[in-house]
Formats: structure tokens, C-alpha cells, sequence
């Protein structure tokens, strides 16, 4: 029998998507223009810092590299992932608002039953991938965005249940 404080039962972490869309890295088209001018552009402000301000200039192949390696990161941090939690929803829906905006994220629409989330700041260094998709049905609720988001999401509402 659960403890009728708690805010539910917190399903596994799971990738919507099929394996192949989540190797693919890059969820969007968009996603992936953002990816080649931020890369390009690093590479391009690295290879001139060099040039004027050592006494070699780096070979572009490093740079293209590590700087290709150290972005793709950011990419791979925006695979889809959902979770569910069978829930008491006044409790739950409020966690998660006040846990999202302590991430950096403020609420970008609600329309029905679906609230979408998105990360502050400047649309150049963010993308709709990453935003956090919180569904509320009569039993549960979805949350499913970004992986590392929503996975730090699953074990802070977790840890939440424990201390309840």
C-alpha cells in the first residue's frame, strides 16, 4: 500500500522515438543548421584567435574536431525521452512547473491538457527540441522532452515521493 502523500508511481525513463531516429542524433533539419554555423563559426573565431595570438596557427582538422566532438554533445543531450507518473495532480503539476523554472525554463503554452516548456534566453542558442512537454490524462501524467532534462525531472520527483 503507498503512501497516500505521495504524488504517484514514477515509470522508467523511455526514448519514444525508434533507435535509429536517436543515432541519428539530430531530431530536426533546423537542429541541424544550428549545429553547422555554431560549429563553423567556433572553428572559423578558434583558427583566427591562432593566427593572431600564438605564435603557430592550430590546423583546422584539430579544430574542426574537437569543436565537432565537444557540439555534438549538446545534441545528443536533446534525444526525446518520456516518462509517467500515476499521480495526484494538484501536487505533481506545481512540482514540476516550480522544478522546470529552477532549470531555466518558463512555460511557453497550455492549451488543453498539454503545457510546453521552454528554456529562457535567446532563440539562437536554444532549440524546440529541447522543450519539456508536460500531459495530463484523468490517471497520469506525460512528461517528455530532452533526455537530460526530463531524466533530472524523473529523479527529482523521486526524491520528492521519498521525502513525502
Amino acid at each position: 500500500m503507498t503512501n497516500s502523500r505521495q504524488c504517484g508511481v514514477v515509470s522508467r525513463l523511455g526514448f519514444p522515438l525508434p533507435l535509429w531516429r536517436n543515432l541519428l542524433l539530430f531530431q530536426s533539419y533546423r537542429q541541424l543548421q544550428s549545429w553547422i554555423l555554431i560549429v563553423v563559426g567556433t572553428v572559423w573565431l578558434v583558427c583566427f584567435a591562432t593566427r593572431f595570438f600564438a605564435s603557430h596557427m592550430l590546423p583546422i582538422g584539430v579544430a574542426l574536431m574537437g569543436v565537432s566532438c565537444g557540439a555534438l554533445i549538446s545534441v545528443a543531450m536533446s534525444i526525446p525521452a518520456e516518462f509517467h507518473v500515476l499521480r495526484r495532480p494538484e501536487r505533481l503539476t506545481g512540482l514540476l512547473a516550480s522544478r522546470l523554472q529552477y532549470l531555466g525554463y518558463m512555460e511557453l503554452s497550455s492549451t488543453g491538457d498539454v503545457i510546453v516548456y521552454r528554456q529562457r534566453g535567446p532563440r539562437c542558442l536554444r532549440w524546440d527540441e529541447s522543450n519539456v512537454r508536460v500531459r495530463e490524462y484523468p490517471d497520469k501524467i506525460v512528461v517528455r522532452g530532452a533526455w537530460f532534462i526530463v531524466a533530472d525531472l524523473r529523479r527529482w520527483i523521486q526524491r520528492e515521493e521519498g521525502a513525502a
